[in-house]
Order: C-alpha cells, then structure tokens, then sequence
C-alpha cells in the first residue's frame, strides 16, 4: 500500500512547555543573538578570572626566579633530569653562555683552552656531561655525602660550596636554554646576559640576584613542568609587555589592569545584548502566543461564554428535518444560530 504524498502528520509536544519553545523558531536572530552574547559573556568571565590569578601570583612571587637552592627537593631533582635529556649540543651552548665561552670549539683534553686550564676544563666537562654523576642536591645533601662527592671528583675546598655553585651554574644555564627556547632570545638575555670567558658567578645565598623581578618569566620558569607550561611560554612570547622595561613587574601589572578593564566593558557590552536579545525573543513568543490564544476562544465563540450554546450548537446536527419551520444558521466568529435570511429559507 502506497503512502500518500498529501498526507501529512502533525505531531504535536508532549509538554506545554515544549510547544511554546517552539515558537522561537519565529525569533531566530534574536535567540541566536542572545545565545552567542552569553556564550561571550562565560568566557570573558573565564578570562577575568585568569587575569586575577596572574594578578595574585605577581603580589606573591613579586616575578622573581629562584635560585638553585631556594627551590624544593623534587624540584631540584626534576632539574638535574630536565638538563640531561637536554642534547649534548644545546647544553654545550648554554654553558658557554654562562662564563666558559673559552672553550667554545674545543672537544677534547688537548686543546688549548683546556691546557691553559685544566681545572676549569673539568668543571665544564662536569657541567655539560649528563651522566647523573652530579652534586648532591643542597636539600637532602649531609657533610658525609659531601665529602663522599667531593673525595670522588678530587676537589679542595668547602665541598658544599663548591656542589651549590655548581648546580647554580648548570641552573643558571638550563633556565636561559629552556627561556631561549619557549619564549625567545631577549627574555633568556634578561635572566642572564652573556657572561664574559672565565667568569664567575656570585654563590647562591651571596648574591643579590633572586631577588630581582621579571614579570611574567618568573611563573613560565615555575609552570615548565606542568601542564600550562606551553600557555604561559606563548603568552609571555606573545605579551613582551609582561617582562620588558627597567621596571617589568610594574609594566606587567598596569598591562593586566588595562586588559581587565577592557575585558570588563566587553562583558558588559555583552551582557546587554544578551539581555536585549533574549527580551525580543521572548515578546515575540508572548505576543505569537497570545494571538493564538485569542484566535482559539473566537473560535470557541459563544460556547465559551454561555452555557447553553453548548447545546445549542449539537442540536445543529441532531434536529429533525421534519420539523414545521425550517431555519438555517450560520455560525460567526462570536455567536452561532443566528437565523439566515435568505429567501430560500422562508
């Protein structure tokens, strides 16, 4: 049996709510409107709250970067880790960087550079090298371990210092690698400028170093190992106003203020479209469905206000033909059985 083409089923919503959603479909800009400006709205909401997590991480660090020994055991050791899966070729570059420019080309014992320093040509075969032999980090180091350490290698001297200041050297290098790297050359220059062949650096608790501010470098040296490492590295290649100028945690925090302000007025601009929109829709339901409200009782006509008509309108049906007088009704948008007076009915 073949399905007619002109028949057509309506069905109608399970729920009164249901039937009146529908008639957004009659407001569809406004409703779209208002849908795409709450959406904004939510998001610029996420954002501000972001901006005052920048906000308090700068009140709190002041934008500084640790040194090697204001950092926590595991951090320590994730370092040490971090720097040996480095290639051999990049730590090569960042221990030349940091004050043993002297050796750059020279691989091996016998060049000249080496043989002028053979002390010095140890300590940058220590530095570079990856293969774990390295100083006991300062927060787990005891003098026994030390001296262990320091027996080992053969160096005189304090050996605590001597571990300190190396793990500040090879910090110092894996921060302007990694800086160099995910942010760019002039934010590894302002954490540490080149230094010139055979310096050397001020020991970690000596100097005054930790203590200067870099604005947004400080939290992308924190973030490196988790998982909004890559975000704030690209925010702070892309925002240079976050560490750039003498003073970068003044310049950051007026930027973030600037940012916020702005973001503020497109919520609010956003919040009043939305508001706005979603009012037109929302007449345009009422007033669609108030016409087909008042479309339905003229249809009801008199049946909805008097009681009789009820009875009225089924004796149109039901009344015999045979009856001595004959009159035809018709029926209006307001009353039914009104007497026809057409002649044919006389």
């Amino acid at each position: 049996m073949s399905a007619d083409p002109l028949r057509h089923e309506v069905v109608m919503d399970p729920s009164a709510f249901s039937r009146v959603r529908s008639l957004l479909k009659y407001a569809r800009p406004a409703q779209w409107t208002a849908i795409l400006s709450g959406m904004a709205t939510a998001v610029l909401y996420a954002l501000l709250v972001l901006l005052l997590a920048l906000f308090v991480d700068l009140l709190v660090t002041r934008g500084r970067i640790p040194n090697f020994a204001q950092l926590s055991v595991p951090e320590q050791r994730a370092v040490l880790s971090d720097w040996a899966v480095l290639p051999e070729e990049e730590r090569v570059r960042a221990i030349q960087h940091v004050g043993f420019g002297e050796f750059e080309g020279a691989a091996r014992a016998d060049a000249p550079a080496a043989v002028e320093s053979p002390g010095r040509w140890q300590l940058y075969r220590d530095l570079v090298s990856a293969d774990g032999d390295y100083p006991p980090v300062p927060g787990a180091a005891t003098p026994d371990v030390l001296r262990e350490w320091a027996a080992k290698r053969r160096y005189a001297g304090d050996p605590y210092m001597i571990a300190a200041t190396e793990h500040e050297w090879r910090w110092r290098a894996f921060v302007w690698s990694y800086l160099d790297r995910r942010v760019g050359p002039e934010a590894a220059e302002r954490w540490q400028p080149a230094l010139e062949p055979r310096s050397e650096i001020v020991p970690p608790g000596l100097g005054e170093d930790n203590r200067k501010p870099y604005g947004v470098l400080g939290l992308v040296v924190r973030q490196r190992n988790t998982p909004w490492a890559r975000v704030t590295s690209t925010f702070a290649s892309l925002a240079g106003w976050t560490w750039r100028g003498a003073d970068p945690n003044r310049g950051y925090m007026t930027g973030l203020l600037v940012v916020a302000l702005g973001l503020v007025l497109l919520r609010g601009i956003c919040m009043v479209v939305m508001n706005d929109a979603a009012a037109r829709a929302a007449l345009e339901v009422v007033t669609r469905l108030r016409r087909s409200i008042y479309h339905h009782t003229a249809r009801q006509g008199a049946m909805t206000i008097n009681a009789g008509a009820v009875d009225e309108a089924g004796q149109l049906f039901t009344r015999r033909s045979s009856t001595s007088t004959r009159r035809c009704t018709t029926r209006s948008p307001t009353r039914t059985g009104t007497p026809c007076s057409s002649p044919s009915c006389s």
